[in-house]
């Protein structure tokens, strides 16, 4: 069971927290909705039976239900006065709930240590009832959907480059010359690991260290897929920014002094935006010529259908 979820404002970052012991923000119950699967498939004449096409699923719909909480309330000379303090208090709370949970702002669900993108499909509604919407508690409800259905964790970042350790203790600094803390070795083939439960998109960033003149690839060793950028002339602090994120595809040139360029015309025909599939995934990225200084970093982050405690 989610004993806490956290619901930051995109926009805002505002956040509140709810929670099922303690707080002004109290969970009843949570609904995490389970998205809808379509299966497609088509057929051949005298097929036995059909041959699978395809799934699409759809989004989640998640409600959290619970209480605002008089608490931490000053007290008063009269019972008539503390409980006043108590409405006071609810109502402060109720218009923060109503602030931060905006249907024109994106929403980020947060629970044991997973996210969920969401976007209000309506304002906090509260109850109508006395029993449930007096002095000292408000009952509410709030309804989210969220387009793309799956929780994520934080984004793993992997760098091709590595700094390998050359301290060794006890120390000893000669007079006449300094010493080596650390050597910088960039690695041609790297190993990620995707313990999700799809296939997911990357952000690949290459950023020059130096002016160079420079034909860049990147492969996916376990798609058998290539990117190839063929004599591209970049400036110290210039960097490609790839995007293979369903829907957000692209492929981008960021100067120095600005400027935000599509380069998919420097890429070699075949190319292929690869994703990060499920399990173990080899990469590699070379240069020509091969001294061209580059820092390339994968971005990605891991999804999930559910999560721990549902």
């Amino acid at each position: 069971m989610v004993k806490k979820v956290t619901l930051t404002n995109s926009v805002t970052k505002d956040s509140i927290v709810i929670d099922s012991k303690d707080g002004y923000y109290i969970i009843d119950e949570i609904d995490w909705d389970t998205p809808s699967v379509e299966m497609s498939a088509y057929r051949v004449p005298y097929q036995i039976g059909q041959s699978y096409a395809g799934l699409t699923v759809g989004t989640r719909k998640p409600t959290i239900t619970g209480y605002v909480v008089a608490k931490d309330v000053e007290q008063a000379s009269t019972w008539e006065q503390y409980w006043q303090n108590c409405e006071t208090a609810v109502q402060d709370k109720k218009e923060e709930l109503d602030r931060i949970i905006s249907i024109y702002q994106e929403m980020v669900i947060e629970a044991n240590g997973f996210y969920l993108g969401a976007r209000p499909t309506a304002p906090p509604k509260y109850s109508t009832t006395y029993k449930e919407n007096n002095e000292v508690l408000c009952k509410f409800i709030l309804e989210f959907e969220c387009f793309n259905p799956m929780f994520y964790k934080e984004t793993k970042t992997i760098n091709f480059s590595v700094l390998k350790n050359k301290f060794k203790f006890p120390l000893t600094i000669p007079k006449t010359k300094g010493i080596t803390m650390g050597v910088e070795h960039r690695q041609k083939i790297i190993l990620f690991e995707n313990n999700g439960d799809v296939p997911v998109g990357c952000i690949i960033r290459m950023k020059a260290v130096s002016d160079t003149l420079i034909t860049q690839q990147v492969s996916s060793i376990t798609e058998d897929a290539k990117i190839i950028f063929s004599d591209l002339n970049m400036s110290a602090g210039d960097e490609i920014v790839i995007n293979t994120n369903i829907g957000e595809e692209s492929v981008k040139l960021h100067t120095q002094s600005g400027d935000e360029v599509s380069i998919v015309g420097n890429m070699e025909v075949g190319y292929k935006l690869f994703k990060i599939l499920i399990g173990k995934n080899y990469y590699s990225y070379e240069t020509q010529p091969s001294d061209g200084v580059m820092d390339v970093t994968f971005e990605y982050r891991e999804q999930y259908f559910n999560i721990r405690g549902m």
